[in-house]
């Protein structure tokens, strides 16, 4: 039996990872032999980038951007195992930026995105 876990956060209570483990944990009790694969999930809330991107760049103070209410900010970025750089978009352009809802829809950019 082969059992794909990929659960999003339980907010609140669980991040992405340890409901995929809790779920993992049942289904082992139900199917001992089975072949588990954990892919938890995220949507750019809170905890998404430790969790999905654990190594960050060395000496990483992040990388100056504009965001999606034209300020200036630092957006962290982490290096997967072949030395690609990832970026999480949200945290450039999402709607958690201060000030940025209060900006007609117009003024609102993801030129900040493109300059990583």
């Amino acid at each position: 039996m082969r059992v794909v876990v990929a659960p999003a956060a339980f907010k609140g209570s669980l991040d992405a990872l340890q409901a995929a483990g809790a779920m993992a944990r049942g289904v082992r009790r139900a199917w001992p032999d089975a072949e588990i694969r954990l892919l938890p999930m995220a949507d750019g809330g809170e905890a998404h980038w430790p969790r999905c991107w654990p190594r960050p760049a060395a000496g990483n103070n992040g990388i100056g951007v504009s965001g999606g209410h034209g300020r200036p900010l630092s957006a962290a970025f982490g290096l997967l195992a072949d030395g690609t750089a990832v970026i999480e978009v949200a945290q450039v352009v999402g709607i958690t930026l201060p000030g940025l809802l209060e900006l007609p829809v117009a003024e609102r950019s993801t030129r900040g995105w493109a300059s990583c």
